[in-house]
């Protein structure tokens, strides 16, 4: 639009120094505009296009349109514009600043692009008004078994669809929360362990439930509603792996996991000689279980091999402190 108004206005008590219109990334303010008691800010959101999502320029050009015009509605002249591109998820703000507004701004516009889900609603909103949704394929993916079509008489299209959606949705904490329990698997809330039953419910007579969630060291509960749970309750092929860890048994035993056949996981996958991976090492990709078997029924001395990385560390027979979660999570037992 040709015009805008403040969202927030903060008035002072005393007079606050002002500094000359500047970027929020812009590291040298002096504050040498003046003095004001007003201050307002402007939040401006916009769905960036391929071509024009430079926000920085985008909210630099508003702040001067919109202050220099006479159809704004700004309680003071001193105040900035905050640009959020919901397309690119990418943020910037121009304007005047007071003393201690652009380390405040910088550290609020970083939580919220984070952890608002308000934001995430809406670009899920324009996203679907725009109809800019990707489809699955209808070929099916590359494998072991087709791959010999690349090679048939038959012309064969490879499209690069990169650029199609250049979209990537921020992994909020509160949109995002993602897990696949199987029906005894227990998921912890705000009021302990709960089974899916229990949590299907409790929606039943309410709107929200906390979910756990273990990040950087803390526990967080972050609400979801009903709409956030989605339960398949098809068959699913199971894929048992199991194998000696490469240590002694002593130290940690078997590893025994049983994914389901399209469980994606990191790992480097190959042929072995006496117990040992074939030189050159593949590298750690992204297979599925079932891919993995497949390459076990074509050749019985394919290994797969996990990494696991613990931040916090592991207790281990040489180290008798906890792990880092199991006090926060109550757990107990050796099973837990």
């Amino acid at each position: 639009s040709g015009s805008s108004a403040a969202d927030i206005t903060c008035f002072a008590s005393y007079k606050w120094p002002v500094s000359t219109p500047s970027l929020l990334t812009d590291a040298s303010d002096r504050m040498d505009a003046g003095t004001t008691q007003k201050y307002w800010i402007d939040v401006q959101l916009r769905w960036g296009d391929y071509d024009s999502h430079d926000i920085e320029r985008y909210t630099r050009s508003k702040f001067l349109d919109y202050t220099t015009d006479s159809m704004s509605l700004y309680p003071s002249p001193t105040g900035v514009i905050v640009g959020v591109d919901l397309a690119y998820n990418m943020y910037s703000a121009y304007g005047n600043w007071v003393p201690g507004m652009k380390p405040l701004m910088q550290q609020a516009m970083a939580k919220i692009m984070k952890a608002s889900p308000a934001l995430y609603v809406i670009r899920e909103r324009i996203r679907k008004a725009l109809q800019l949704f990707s489809s699955e394929p209808t070929e099916s993916y590359l494998n072991s078994t087709n791959y010999a079509e690349l090679f048939s008489h038959q012309t064969c299209w490879f499209v690069d669809d990169t650029n199609v959606y250049r979209v990537t949705v921020q992994k909020t904490f509160e949109g995002n929360l993602t897990c696949f329990p199987v029906e005894d698997h227990q998921l912890l809330t705000e009021f302990g362990f709960w089974s899916l039953g229990q949590v299907q419910a409790h929606f039943q007579r309410h709107a929200t439930l906390k979910m756990a969630c273990y990040v950087d060291g803390v526990l967080e509960y972050h609400p979801i509603t009903a709409d956030d749970v989605t339960v398949d309750e098809g068959t699913h092929d199971l894929v048992e792996m199991s194998g000696s860890t490469g240590m002694s048994p002593e130290d940690t035993g078997d590893v025994s996991l049983m994914p389901t056949a399209n469980h994606r996981m990191l790992l480097r996958v190959g042929a072995t000689v006496d117990e040992k991976m074939s030189l050159p090492l593949p590298p750690f990709e992204v297979h599925t279980a079932g891919s993995v078997l497949d390459r076990g029924i074509g050749d019985a001395s394919t290994a797969a091999q996990f990494i696991a990385r613990f931040a916090g560390g592991a207790a281990t027979a040489e180290c008798a402190d906890p792990l880092p979660f199991v006090d926060v999570l109550g757990l107990q037992t050796d099973d837990e």
